[in-house]
């Protein structure tokens, strides 16, 4: 294990916003560019771009796929 997989992000120092942010978005698709513009503006936060898709991706991962089998079946069956 390297030093970088335990350090933690400067995203991680305004998780609170972060956490309030993601109440106040409707379904589907988040937009980390405005999320990350929103931190900068309002909180101050001096993290990186990247430091933001790197939190969210360690803190709300994206459910699991669910594997589907499929079944033949004789004609008629």
């Amino acid at each position: 294990m390297d030093g970088q997989t335990v350090q933690v992000g400067k995203a991680a120092a305004v998780a609170e916003a972060i956490a309030h942010w993601r109440s106040q978005q409707s379904g589907g698709r988040v937009n980390l560019a405005a999320l990350h513009d929103w931190l900068k503006r309002e909180h101050d936060c001096d993290g990186s771009l990247k430091s933001v898709p790197r939190y969210w991706k360690r803190t709300f991962p994206a459910p699991a796929i669910r594997a589907r089998r499929r079944v033949d079946t004789p004609m008629g069956a």
